[in-house]
C-alpha cells in the first residue's frame, strides 16, 4: 500500500511515510520549544507573567531498542552499549549487505555475522565498537563497490586494523578467523 505524500503526492511506502511524519513532528516540536524558550526570556527581561501560557512538556527520550535492519538486528540487550552515531555506520553496513548479496553471498553472510559479533560483543569498550563498526562501514562499502572501482589497498588497509583489534577481543577473534578470510577474499 502507497501513502500520498506533500503537494506533489509523492508515493510513499508505510515505513517511509512513518519516518517523514515523524520528521515533521519533530520539527513542529523544535519550533513549539523555541517560541517557548522566546516566552520565557521576553517573561524574565520584562518581568512581565503572560496570562493562560501552557508549559510544554518534558522532551521525550528516544530509545532505539528493537532496531532491526535487513541484517543486522540491535536488540534492547546490547543497545546501550551502541551509541546513535554507530547505529547510523550499522545501517550503511546493512545498506552494503544488501547490495553485496545479489553478486557474492558469502561475504554478505561474512559481514553479517562479523558485524552482529561486533554488536553483541561484550569484550570491547564503546571507543573500540566504533572504531570496529566504522572499519565494517568502509570495507562492506567498498566491497560493494564494483570490482574495476574498488580500491584494494584502501581495503586491506582497513581489514588489517580490523583484524588487529579483533585479535583482542575474546568474543571476536574465533569470529574473525572464520569470516574474516571470505572478506579478505574481496580485496
Amino acid at each position: 500500500m502507497m501513502y500520498q505524500y506533500g503537494e506533489q503526492n509523492i508515493p510513499l511506502c508505510l515505513d517511509c511515510y512513518h519516518k517523514v511524519h515523524q520528521i515533521s513532528q519533530d520539527q513542529i516540536e523544535n519550533c513549539e520549544r523555541m517560541a517557548q524558550a522566546a516566552l520565557n526570556d521576553m517573561e524574565m527581561i520584562s518581568g512581565v507573567t503572560l496570562p493562560n501560557r501552557r508549559e510544554l512538556p518534558p522532551r521525550r527520550t528516544v530509545n532505539l531498542g528493537g532496531v532491526s535492519l535487513h541484517n543486522i538486528k540491535v536488540d534492547n540487550s546490547n543497545v546501550g552499549s551502541i551509541n546513535t552515531g554507530t547505529i547510523g555506520e550499522i545501517g550503511s553496513i546493512d545498506l552494503a549487505i544488501t547490495s553485496i548479496q545479489n553478486d557474492n553471498t558469502q561475504v554478505a553472510e561474512a559481514l553479517i555475522e562479523l558485524s552482529q559479533a561486533v554488536v553483541n560483543s561484550t569484550s570491547v569498550n564503546e571507543e573500540q565498537r566504533k572504531e570496529l563498526v566504522e572499519l565494517l562501514s568502509a570495507i562492506a562499502t567498498e566491497a560493494s563497490t564494483p570490482k574495476e572501482r574498488r580500491k584494494t589497498a584502501v581495503g586491506k588497509t582497513l581489514l588489517s586494523r580490523l583484524k588487529e583489534i579483533t585479535g583482542i577481543a575474546n568474543d571476536l577473534t574465533k569470529v574473525w578467523e572464520q569470516w574474516g578470510p571470505i572478506i579478505s577474499q574481496v580485496f
